[in-house]
C-alpha cells in the first residue's frame, strides 16, 4: 500500500537582495526560522526577514505571491560548527510529496 506523506523541503534562491528589492517585495516580517543542519541534522534557529515577493501569472486579475527568508546574519550549526545560512541567500521552504510503502 502506498502513502503520501508531505516533507519540508528547504531550497536556495541565489538572486541578489538588489534584485528582490526591485521586484514587487509586499511585505517583510521578522521571524525566527528553525533550518535543519544538512550535514549533522541539528535543528537551528536563524533569525530572519518574511518577505512576500508577488510572482507573474497568465491572469492579470489573479496575484500570487512566494513566501521567502533572507537571514539577518550568518549562521553556524551549534554542533558541527558549519555555515548554514549567509545574508546574501533567500531561503524558500517547499514541500514535496514523498511516496514510502508500508510493510
Amino acid at each position: 500500500m502506498n502513502s503520501l506523506n508531505a516533507k519540508k523541503h528547504i531550497a536556495t534562491m541565489n538572486p541578489t537582495l538588489e534584485s528582490h528589492k526591485n521586484a514587487n517585495a509586499v511585505k517583510t516580517m521578522k521571524t525566527t526560522l528553525r533550518m535543519k543542519c544538512f550535514y549533522c541534522g541539528h535543528w537551528n534557529r536563524v533569525p530572519a526577514n518574511k518577505i512576500f515577493i508577488e510572482q507573474n501569472t497568465s491572469d492579470s486579475k489573479v496575484k500570487a505571491y512566494i513566501r521567502v527568508y533572507e537571514p539577518l546574519e550568518v549562521v553556524k550549526c551549534k554542533t558541527c560548527g558549519k555555515v548554514i545560512a549567509e545574508q546574501k541567500e533567500l531561503i524558500r521552504i517547499v514541500k514535496s510529496a514523498i511516496k514510502e510503502e508500508c510493510s
